[in-house]
């Protein structure tokens, strides 16, 4: 492990991690990123603080104090982040900001501790590149705004650029931004383990939707009403007893669409425990992912994979979900070329009557998470990124 030099004595290097909320895997929308390097952190043997701006009470905050991890929640602090790392600057080690969005805070932070030595190396995880998404978004309304591409995206890294080592969550995003910066960003993942539910084909039965809905131009309820609406249909044409259950957070305040009720054949199961949602993805035959704009890496689909069950995708997510050097044909997945309703439900249908091309993908996925999603590996690109940091 990467020895930094220990500034209290306690023979520990110390990381701070900065987000919005604190890291509950529960709330999706990439909230599972910053578990898995909260995780890792303490597997490499850091102390870990994590500050979030606000708490949503998940009990996510008693689970991660008796891991060891020390929680503070600015809305129930007097002082602010700043104030806090001013005070323990010299105590803390490694800056790690979550989202692109919180990098304008991080920048101020940065400015607060001023040229004060010893302070600690900054780290901009973008999580997500957002112009990515929206570029995808105006492309579904017709409006091709890709010229503006690098433009968008320096924009977005304006506060993170020269402050520290940025990282991006896949190949997509790290060629966007050294593109648009001229500064090659480090590559972080998902960290996950193949854990195969042993349910065989015969047994599986149905069609399974993960995602948490947040906000009316969520991608998740995006996808999900483009599918009822055109791919639902010609499924239970050809599969008239599949049923299509919809896993994962709603937003009590938004009201739910109707087609959720009156569909035949759908399923509004909500949200479940890590429990729940290994068992329902364990009695599904197939995992449906119809997002048709998105940024960053579905890590829904990832998860499906690692417990063995494969996956109909979209073409976005098929480029998302390809490894440096892996052409996206290559990935392990099924699914159309273009976004097309009809080759969806196509794909669906024969990956769910499939046994043998059920029984190929699944292997060659859980292959996959091996190799690219490991914890091993995910520790050793930590690792990388601090060395990154520290010579930044």
């Amino acid at each position: 492990m990467t020895r930094l030099r220990d500034r209290s004595g306690r023979g520990m290097p110390h990381v701070f991690v900065f987000d919005d909320l604190l890291p509950d895997p529960a709330f999706g929308s990439g909230f599972t990123r910053p578990f898995s390097i909260v995780e890792a952190f303490l597997a490499l043997g850091w102390r870990v603080t994590v500050w979030a701006k606000q708490n949503r009470g998940t009990g996510i905050d008693r689970a991660l104090e008796a891991r060891g991890v020390t929680v503070r929640l600015g809305e129930s602090l007097d002082e602010s982040a700043g104030d806090y790392l001013r005070r323990n600057c010299a105590d803390i080690d490694l800056f790690w900001c979550c989202r692109t969005h919180n990098s304008e805070a991080a920048a101020q932070i940065a400015a607060v501790l001023g040229d004060r030595r010893p302070r600690p190396h900054f780290v901009f995880d973008t999580e997500a590149i957002a112009a990515t998404r929206e570029i995808s978004y105006q492309k579904l309304l017709g409006v091709d705004i890709s010229d503006r591409a690098e433009r968008m995206v320096r924009e977005e890294l304006r506060h993170a650029e020269g402050l520290g080592t940025i990282v991006v969550v896949n190949d997509l995003d790290r060629q966007s931004v050294e593109s648009a910066i001229g500064k090659r960003p480090a590559v972080l993942g998902h960290r996950l383990a193949a854990d195969p539910q042993p349910v065989p084909f015969e047994d599986r039965r149905g069609i399974l939707f993960c995602g948490a809905i947040h906000e009316e131009q969520s991608p998740n309820l995006d996808s999900l009403l483009w599918y009822l609406r055109n791919v639902h249909p010609r499924v239970r044409d050809a599969l008239h007893e599949a049923t299509f259950r919809i896993v994962g957070y709603w937003n009590p305040s938004l009201t739910m669409p109707k087609i959720f009720k009156y569909a035949n054949g759908v399923e509004f199961v909500g949200p479940v425990s890590d429990a729940g949602l290994t068992q329902e993805i364990a009695a599904a035959r197939v995992f449906a992912a119809s997002t048709r704009y998105a940024g960053g890496i579905p890590y829904k689909v990832h998860y499906a994979m690692s417990l063995g069950l494969p996956a109909v995708v979209t073409p976005v997510l098929r480029r998302q979900l390809a490894e440096a050097g892996v052409p996206p044909g290559d990935v392990p997945l099924l699914g159309p070329d273009g976004l097309d309703p009809a080759g969806f439900a196509e794909a669906v249908v024969r990956l769910h009557t499939d046994a043998g091309l059920w029984s190929d993908l699944r292997s060659r996925g859980l292959d996959y998470i091996g190799k690219h999603c490991s914890a091993k590996g995910y520790a050793e690109k930590i690792e990388k990124i601090v060395e990154y940091a520290i010579i930044d």
